[in-house]
């Protein structure tokens, strides 16, 4: 079915029909979404999630506020920590260094990645907000390394300090909403770099007693043990 959806997204390209080659890019990102859910386990599915960026880039092309995929230097590693933290960035047509534009700072969840925020990036805009989204520790191209507890502390520090660096964020108007278990670090950030924020929203966050050995024995049942 993709190789079909392909050949379509292409030929609409070619005429000129952005609008219809966006919308069939669009569906290609959700069916290797389906591909690679719910984790990158295997070599196949780390492949669907290299295709589904692909598709997803493609499809953001056309866009009149198009999403950037940018590569920060992580000024702050250690350790095992990568070199570079991959972000996707959308900005308002009317974002400059003149005129920096409030922003939300968009943390995704265990399942649920940098590709798959496009209703939410349409919200935003439409509010004249930024966005620069990240996947957290342990998840698809998160550069922090996923053993060391310190880590995401690190990796916030060097994003902070990009977007600083960037001048066309309103530093004194980020927002941080971090998505199921981005949620976590939502509540983690906003104790850890208050002073970089003016709100924190956790959405279906984990936390306190979630983490615990009693909660935790019922990951397997496949369900979140909230109550």
């Amino acid at each position: 079915m993709c190789t079909t959806l392909l050949k379509e997204a292409t030929a609409a390209t070619v005429a000129g029909h952005h609008a219809a080659a966006s919308a069939l890019y669009l569906r290609i990102a959700c069916l290797y979404r389906i591909s690679r859910y719910p984790c990158m386990n295997s070599d196949v599915k780390w492949r669907a999630f290299e295709a589904q960026k692909a598709a997803y880039m493609m499809a953001t092309a056309a866009w009149v506020d198009p999403i950037e995929e940018i590569f920060i230097p992580h000024d702050f590693r250690q350790g095992a920590d990568k070199e570079e933290i991959p972000v996707y960035v959308r900005l308002p047509s009317k974002a400059s260094k003149s005129n920096p534009a409030p922003t939300v700072l968009l943390l995704t969840g265990l399942d649920g990645h940098r590709p798959d925020n496009t209703q939410r990036t349409h919200e935003f805009l439409n509010r004249g907000w930024a966005c620069v989204i990240a996947e957290i520790p342990g998840t698809a191209d998160c550069p922090a390394d996923p053993k060391d507890p310190k880590s995401p502390d690190r990796l916030w520090d060097s994003i902070f300090a990009w977007m600083t660096r960037r001048n066309v964020f309103d530093m004194s108007r980020v927002c941080v909403w971090g998505l199921s278990a981005g949620g976590y670090y939502a509540i983690r950030i906003a104790h850890t770099h208050h002073g970089h924020l003016v709100g924190s929203v956790a959405q279906g966050a984990g936390a306190h007693l979630f983490f615990s050995k009693e909660w935790l024995e019922h990951v397997d049942n496949h369900e979140y043990p909230f109550r």
